[in-house]
């Protein structure tokens, strides 16, 4: 514990030489500029759980810890990161370890133009070919160093440029090379038609290269490049949006394993991506469409099979409803964009569909403050496929463009927001699903059917103090059976938290393995700084966000958070 302490006490020392770097800097311009930052650290320090089979690595602490800075001085900007894994939190890359200033930048910005050096967060569309950003809770950072530029030769047209090579861990980058460019058109603007309509065309390109490859493939892309094109169209309180992205051939194997079905195998790529909605006051929705086959894009082939976030070129989220209750998120879906893994389904194609109404005030239903009620039914099934062909030579895929293979998940839920009164506040949700674990291999291999209740309850007691009491039950007759959740939070505001929390698995056949994962804990906030620390046990599975998610390793332990900007 002692060197852990150390380590810490060494980070600090770097941080307040940066600052000895900086400062001075500021103080001998005539316009100081604005200097703007934050800093985040998660500590965790582990124990033996043998029970839940949590075991503590040999170093019983870790942590994850940002601390970054933001200078502005009229048209220039100027930032950096500095991060430390000492060593990461489990559950994060491998290649997350030391500390030093793992990202920076430098940009200029006009009215018209822009330009940017160093590490460079963009998104193309929808980011169906290509988006970098980051999130420290999934561990993705995915930042393109090099150089972009953006330029708008008129009110209707703008242009982006960029090219690099993406952030692999604190000191390398993938060894792909990635070029982008995008271009985004208002046709209605451009021909000086005045209305309350608007139709945007936009289109991109993007290339990864990689060399260096001595494999037995023939023809074996060494680039690869993706197209997309864009149309949003919207009018009044409706909107319809599409987007279609092609991509050439492509690896799906580092062919480290010989006896993959896969190996040293390529195909080419595409996604469709069709998004509607529609509101008015008390009424709305949104339905989105997608099809994807083989649009894992990963800059650095090394990676293509990766079950971590490195690399990645574009974003792909599960178009699922996200959840923040504990048992919704036990059985998740997670966008299915390759040819690995398959039976006679590859790919994935499916949507889901929100519907949004409010019960008017001083109705039965509605009451003195109205009901919200909230709908979202979701399908996802794989491509429908024929398979052919055998190693090394890969196999032959055919598939049909919008008809449906087997069945992945499927998700129905519904949820009623509702205030009775001044003090007291309701949210009911019911979820019921269709978890096809045999594509997603995670446990039982078999067709899990759950359904899900949530009761979030919330009462005020004077108008600083809160008390909420959540309670959660699933049930199946699948896999590990029915679970049942609670949460008893207590909040003085603006400053205090405290709560207490259990996940139960009382349903499993096997006595021994019906396991209380507890959490209680406290957090503190002043002004712009908070203090958070738990303890308790975490159950191994997916951590999504947005969409996107990281695996997690069952764990037991203390977890302190500390939060500050300026």
């Amino acid at each position: 514990m002692d060197g852990y302490f150390f380590r810490i006490y060494y980070i600090m020392r770097k941080l307040v030489f940066l600052f000895a770097l900086i400062i001075p800097s500021l103080l001998f311009a005539q316009d100081y500029g604005t200097l703007t930052g934050g800093f985040e650290t998660t500590i965790q320090n582990y124990v033996d759980d043998e029970p839940i089979g949590a075991y503590k690595p040999s170093d019983s602490w870790a942590s994850n810890s940002y601390f970054k800075l933001d200078y502005q001085l009229k048209k220039v900007s100027a930032g950096l990161q500095y991060e430390a894994y000492l060593p990461a939190l489990q559950g994060y890359p491998e290649t997350f370890e030391g500390n030093k200033i793992a990202n920076f930048y430098v940009a200029y910005q006009d009215t018209n133009f822009g330009i940017t050096a160093g590490h460079i967060y963009e998104q193309f569309g929808s980011g169906l070919i290509f988006r970098t950003w980051e999130d420290r809770q999934i561990g993705i950072n995915n930042a393109l160093k090099g150089v972009s530029a953006w330029f708008n030769p008129t009110d209707y047209l703008s242009l982006k440029a960029l090219y690099g090579q993406q952030r692999l861990n604190l000191s390398e980058t993938g060894a792909g090379i990635v070029r982008g460019m995008d271009a985004n058109f208002d046709l209605l603007d451009a021909i000086g038609l005045e209305s309350d309509a608007s139709i945007q065309l936009g289109g991109s390109l993007v290339s990864k290269y990689q060399g260096g490859y001595t494999g037995p493939a023939d023809n074996f892309p060494s680039e690869v490049s993706a197209l997309s094109r864009r149309v949003a169209i919207s009018y009044g309180g409706g909107y319809l949006k599409g987007e279609y992205v092609t991509k050439g051939d492509d690896v799906l194997s580092n062919g480290m394993d010989p006896y993959s079905d896969f190996y040293d195998t390529y195909y080419k790529g595409s996604a469709l991506l069709v998004e509607t909605g529609y509101a008015m006051k008390g009424l709305g929705f949104n339905a989105t469409f997608r099809r994807m086959e083989n649009m894992n894009s990963r800059s650095d082939r090394d990676y293509i099979t990766g079950t971590n976030n490195e690399v990645i070129l574009n974003y792909l989220p599960a178009l699922t409803q996200q959840q923040d209750y504990s048992l919704a998120n036990i059985y998740v879906y997670t966008a299915q964009t390759s040819y690995e893994n398959f039976h006679q389904s590859v790919g994935e194609i499916g949507g889901q569909i929100d519907l949004f109404y409010k019960i008017k005030k001083g109705t039965i239903l509605g009451g003195k403050y109205g009901t919200r009620l909230s709908a979202n039914f979701a399908q996802w099934n794989g491509l429908k496929a024929e398979v052919n062909g055998s190693v090394p030579e890969g196999p032959e895929i055919t598939t049909e463009f919008l008809q449906f293979g087997d069945k992945y998940y499927s998700e129905l839920n519904f949820k009623i927001q509702k205030r009775w009164n001044k003090k007291f506040k309701s949210n009911l949700l019911f979820v019921n699903s269709y978890y096809n674990d045999e594509i997603f291999g995670t446990a039982s291999h078999e067709i899990i059917k759950s359904s899900i209740a949530v009761g979030d309850f919330t009462y005020k007691l004077t108008s600083k103090k809160a008390l909420r009491l959540e309670l959660q039950h699933l049930w199946t007759k699948q896999d590990k059976k029915n679970w049942m959740a609670g949460t008893l939070e207590y909040t003085v505001a603006p400053k205090w938290g405290l709560f207490a929390a259990d996940m139960y698995n009382y349903g499993n056949d096997v006595s021994e393995e019906q396991y209380h994962y507890y959490n209680f804990g406290a957090n503190f906030t002043k002004n712009a700084t908070r203090f958070a620390m738990t303890y308790g046990r975490q159950r191994g599975g997916l951590l999504c966000v947005g969409g996107v998610c990281r695996y997690v390793p069952t764990a037991t332990g203390l977890t302190m958070t500390l939060t500050t900007s300026f």
